[in-house]
């Protein structure tokens, strides 16, 4: 993959094209047009003159933004697996949090967070439980695994998080939006039922560890690819006379939501 910076006389071009996240939380998200082999997305050009990008491989690479120098890069995905990277990484308090794709084709979905100086891998929050007989990765998915059945870890579970993330400073939440399951039918991957936690759902995870705070399913028994990928938007609304801090997003399921952050 080529990146190219554009000169800002130029930057209607480049904002019709890519995906980018600007310093101070600004968000202009956008989907890349561009064949593979071109450029995926551009990321980031903050105050330590960092750039940040996503490769369809599955790659983050950090470069120099004056002069395109690698910094670091890092494979972030099983290059075994049918994963991609397609959506935007976020840059919040020194890490670099990106997901991936591929639910469609048998992956399980996860988030990462990495240092934004090193790449070091600082946490990592799977959206979907794996093989129940080992180790769970964190909490959490003990409590998801009771909502599955089967064998569904042999075809990943889905989940991927690959586009959908806003961050609030003030909470110290970062809110990810989470994807269909692996594969579509509920009654092939989950054979005896259950809420497939945590497939299509939007989830609140503590910025510094990946700890999941809260979690809102907006379709549970997912059967219809109604992903909750969509764009989150963080807003403060005046409801019955009180400002409520809230989020907003409306999923493939065809209802709008409003939660309180």
């Amino acid at each position: 993959d080529r990146v190219a910076i554009l000169s800002k006389n130029t930057a209607h071009w480049l904002l019709s094209d890519f995906a980018i996240w600007l310093a101070g939380g600004v968000s202009v998200p956008l989907f890349p047009t561009l064949a593979p082999g071109t450029i995926r997305q551009i990321l980031e050009h903050s105050e330590a003159k960092l750039l940040f990008v996503g490769t369809l491989d599955g790659r983050l690479v950090s470069l120099d933004a004056a002069t395109g120098a690698v910094n670091w890069e890092v494979l972030t995905i099983d290059p075994k697996r049918p994963y991609t990277v397609t959506g935007a990484p976020r840059v919040l308090k020194g890490l670099v949090v990106i997901g991936n794709g591929g639910a469609e084709l048998g992956v399980r979905g996860y988030v990462t967070a990495y240092d934004a100086k090193t790449g070091a891998q600082v946490w990592r929050f799977y959206t979907v439980p794996g093989d129940p007989s080992q180790p769970f990765e964190h909490p959490e998915m003990e409590v998801a695994a009771k909502t599955w059945s089967g064998e569904w870890w042999k075809v990943g579970g889905g989940g991927t998080a690959w586009d959908s993330m806003a961050f609030d400073p003030e909470l110290d939440l970062l809110y990810v939006g989470t994807g269909n399951g692996s594969p579509w039918s509920r009654i092939a991957r989950s054979p005896g039922g259950g809420d497939n936690l945590y497939l299509c759902s939007i989830l609140a995870l503590r910025a510094d560890t990946g700890e999941l705070v809260w979690h809102y399913q907006t379709t549970p028994k997912e059967n219809w690819d109604y992903t909750a990928t969509q764009h989150i938007i963080l807003a403060e609304l005046v409801l019955d006379g009180k400002p409520r801090k809230v989020l907003m997003q409306a999923p493939k399921n065809g209802f709008f939501y409003v939660l309180d952050r």
